[in-house]
């Protein structure tokens, strides 16, 4: 098994940790974003909703691509190591 193959079968032994670090990871963008949006409520320079819906995009089009990758790398695992009927 590869060593991405054997990182994709171990994450979700310990489904807790998995939850923390996506819950971190999603909070990560979040935050700067919300917080960009309150100061261009504050000053209404549009350069800050821009850069906080940046960063939104940013994450929605980052975590797809992962999402693609680790259902590749899922799929891969599965036809190696699976069952037949």
């Amino acid at each position: 098994m590869t060593p991405e193959e054997n990182f994709h079968a171990n994450l979700y032994k310990d489904p807790a940790a998995l939850f923390r670090s996506e819950l971190t990871r999603r909070l990560c963008y979040l935050i700067p974003s919300v917080a960009l949006m309150i100061v261009w409520l504050a000053t209404q320079d549009r350069s800050y909703a821009i850069l906080g819906y940046g960063i939104l995009l940013y994450q929605t089009v980052y975590g797809l691509v992962l999402v693609r990758r680790g259902v590749q790398t899922t799929n891969r695992v599965l036809t190696k190591f699976g069952t037949k009927d």
